[in-house]
């Protein structure tokens, strides 16, 4: 009987991991920067709680599930979902990759997003905000707030991080 419960478990976890990362978005950090570098696009980094977090909810549904996003995002970024579940079981990659991550650029709160270029400079620390597709879009675009005073040093110190903490995760 505990054997038939352990496969019911095992099979519910692989189920619930299938449609996951959502459509259109990575759960590779490695991955993502590949792309947004070969591309020249855009990295956006979306720390969430996929599980758990209403305003997270509240900003795929009324943002990132919305036609104009979607349609915008596919041209302009490449998306990298980190997420923090409390029912979903990641697997243990993912899990660290996403924790480095978070304490690498600080994340205190869900959810919140960084865009960086593709040179990986980041420009903009955002979360949750009530408006439009149309404006959240304009707001990536030209609400750059983080001032870097050594954009290069930035660059160097995050693909250190990258090579010696998210890399060996992979190997």
């Amino acid at each position: 009987m505990k054997k038939i419960i352990a496969l019911v478990l095992a099979l519910s976890a692989a189920f619930a991991y299938a449609d996951y990362p959502p459509d259109s978005w990575t759960d590779n950090i490695l991955d993502g920067i590949r792309r947004a570098e070969q591309e020249n696009k855009m990295l956006m980094l979306n720390f969430a709680g996929s599980d758990w977090c209403g305003w997270c909810d509240k900003l795929d549904e009324e943002i990132f599930s919305t036609p104009q996003f979607m349609e915008w995002s596919e041209n302009n970024l490449i998306k990298v979902y980190l997420d923090f579940p409390q029912k979903l079981q990641l697997p243990e990659y993912l899990k660290l990759q996403n924790e480095y991550t978070k304490q690498f650029f600080g994340v205190q709160g869900f959810p919140t997003i960084f865009i960086l270029d593709a040179q990986l400079t980041p420009l903009l620390r955002t979360g949750y905000k009530e408006t439009t597709p149309e404006e959240y879009i304009r707001h990536i675009q030209n609400d750059n707030n983080i001032p870097l005073k050594n954009p290069e040093g930035f660059q160097v110190e995050f693909k250190k991080f990258i090579e010696e903490y998210i890399a060996p995760l992979y190997e």
